[in-house]
């Protein structure tokens, strides 16, 4: 799930309106009507209504674009004008706004994912253990940033930092798969909170966020009677190695239950059935 919304469009250079030949042109039903359709589709005006709806905390996640034309737009199906159009765009393509729009796409391809429910801490907060991880290719998603910057990538939790993206201790070495594990506390399992990417000063949500602690727990199903961390092998997301460790660690309880000595009356005893004749 990603909150991320991008509005691109063309626009014109006002000019100054022609004087009409005779108030008869202007003020008539015709061209009133006219004016009123040409109305609804100005985008900087529908852009304006848009964000008049929007609440303040929401408002840096939606981007618009306007690349100007210069004197005259050229009609839909001027094929000769798609050069020009592709040069316009160039001009603008080392804008600040263009570097905001990348850092917000990079950072809609991490996720978070509770390792187990929060659990309630003697310091009188909930204790949240998870990762953060990336979709597809984590290897191209850090490359691309590191085209846009050469500083530290790094997590905050609300403003806390939770620690930087290393791709030297934060790849797993069986799947070799972005998992950095990250630890926060939170007042309640029902706080909104939000988890962040910094990259030279400017910040972005990653996806799914801001959201509640009390949401992942539902959707991972983490709060179900039978759940067990032996739920993470059956994700389409789960590491391979994880069930390695499992079998492991189930090896070893065996193996110590197998070395414990039972007394004699605990044994199961058999018993024969007599053949029917």
């Amino acid at each position: 799930m990603s909150f991320f919304h991008l509005v691109l469009e063309q626009d014109k250079i006002p000019s100054p309106q022609k004087t009409p030949l005779r108030p008869t042109f202007k003020d008539g039903f015709i061209p009133r009507l006219c004016r009123s359709f040409l109305t609804s589709l100005d985008g900087e005006l529908t852009w304006r209504h848009l964000l008049n709806h929007l609440e303040k905390d929401a408002e840096h996640r939606y981007f618009r674009l306007n690349v100007q034309f210069g004197d005259q737009e050229p009609r839909l199906d001027d094929i000769g004008a798609m050069e020009k159009l592709s040069q316009d765009v160039n001009l603008s393509k080392n804008d600040q706004q263009l570097t905001e729009i990348k850092l917000a796409l990079l950072a809609s391809s991490f996720f978070f994912e509770l390792k187990r429910a929060p659990k309630f801490d003697a310091s009188g907060f909930y204790i949240c253990q998870g990762e953060i991880r990336v979709r597809g290719d984590h290897t191209k998603v850090f490359m691309a940033l590191r085209q846009m910057s050469n500083g530290p990538i790094e997590f905050h939790k609300d403003g806390v930092p939770l620690g930087k993206a290393d791709h030297s201790t934060d790849v797993c070495s069986g799947c070799y798969r972005f998992r950095k594990k990250v630890c926060f506390f939170v007042r309640h399992p029902a706080e909104i909170i939000a988890l962040t990417i910094t990259m030279d000063k400017s910040r972005r949500h990653i996806s799914g966020f801001p959201q509640k602690t009390l949401w992942f727990t539902h959707e991972q199903h983490l709060a179900d009677p039978f759940y067990s961390e032996e739920t993470l092998s059956f994700s389409s997301q789960a590491c391979p190695c994880l069930a390695v460790e499992q079998a492991r660690a189930g090896g070893m309880v065996k193996r110590k239950l197998s070395s414990i000595h039972l007394p004699s009356d605990r044994k199961k005893r058999t018993k024969t059935l007599s053949s029917l004749e």
